[in-house]
């Protein structure tokens, strides 16, 4: 069997018919800077995201570092209200769903691996927990479903009673990936999962991830800054730039013909491992823009190439068509 047979295989299990989880005009502000007599400024870390997740896919979400990726992890998972909007896991609003049940349909899979895991536990320990909070289930059996689930992530048995400084990232990031499984979630929440990892360990861990998907039928949000990963990895892509998505398409299709320059921009910010060629040339202009104080209009306009005098003075309004969706003046004229 090809892995192009297998990639249309992994693609046909996702559900385009029933969300597992939905963001709906979901907004987060700060009020950052303000004291006994001030008021402060207001951060709009999220503004007007609107998300469905399908069961069973892949949705990676990318962008530069402050676009808001994080924050709006930090909502999906319910660690932080959203200011404005609602979120859904299927059908439901997250509001009305507790926490233990919360945690039983969705887990997190953090970005370090050395941070995440309690040190003063033993592995076999950090992968019971969610078992201890959840199921009534003897020691016996409790370590029974553990060194189940360290042969599933692909971590020797002889690991179970070892600490995590004694492991490589590779191997506490599997354990990472054992611990969030425990309990059966529906949808997986991966920040930015191998980029605090060796190259070649980050390709272990893509591969595992994508063998577990198939087995658990698990559905992914997949957040990262690296294009790279997210054609190996994902079914659909929205690009984030100060807090938008500014573009969502199926990956092959925006990572083969990007349409909003911003999504372009990060495309060719890709580096080679061609000696020979120079560093990309973004042709992005100033810097990323204060968002305590961001541009009008479109807030991508001061570093866009292709802007407009309109693109200063009025934001573009999001448009979906059968590409995906859109944010950006150039596409105005298509129908929505």
């Amino acid at each position: 069997m090809t892995a192009a047979t297998l990639d249309r295989q992994t693609e046909a299990t996702a559900d385009h018919s029933s969300p597992a989880l939905e963001a709906i005009d979901v907004s987060r502000t700060f009020n950052v800077g303000g004291g006994l007599f001030s008021q402060g400024k207001l951060l709009r870390a999220v503004e007007n995201v609107n998300l469905r997740l399908r069961r069973g896919e892949v949705l990676g979400i990318v962008g530069e570092s402050g676009s808001g990726k994080t924050t709006l992890s930090k909502m999906l998972l319910g660690l932080m209200r959203p200011t404005n909007g609602e979120i859904r896991i299927g059908g439901r609003s997250i509001n009305g769903i507790g926490r233990p049940e919360l945690s039983r349909l969705l887990q997190p899979i953090f970005q370090d691996p050395y941070s995440s895991l309690n040190p003063r536990k033993t592995i076999g320990q950090i992968i019971a927990l969610p078992l201890q909070t959840h199921k009534s289930l003897s020691s016996a059996n409790q370590t029974k479903a553990v060194e189940a689930m360290m042969a599933q992530v692909g971590l020797p048995p002889r690991l179970i009673h070892s600490y995590p400084s004694q492991l490589s990232g590779g191997q506490r990031q599997r354990v990472a990936i054992a611990r969030a499984l425990m309990i059966q979630p529906e949808i997986l929440i991966c920040d930015e999962p191998t980029s605090a990892l060796d190259v070649s360990v980050q390709a272990q861990i893509l591969n595992l991830l994508k063998d577990l998907r198939r087995e658990f039928n698990l559905t992914y949000i997949f957040i990262t800054h690296d294009l790279g990963i997210l054609e190996y990895i994902a079914d659909r892509v929205a690009v984030m730039y100060m807090g938008r998505i500014v573009e969502l398409a199926p990956a092959r299709q925006l990572l083969a013909e990007p349409r909003h320059p911003y999504s372009k921009a990060l495309l060719g910010s890709v580096l080679t491992p061609n000696p020979h060629l120079d560093l990309p040339d973004l042709n992005l202009g100033r810097g990323f823009p204060d968002p305590l104080n961001p541009p009008t209009g479109c807030h991508f306009h001061p570093r866009c190439p292709q802007a407009r005098p309109d693109c200063s003075t009025t934001a573009p309004t999001p448009k979906r068509d059968a590409q995906g969706l859109i944010e950006c003046h150039l596409f105005d004229g298509e129908a929505a």
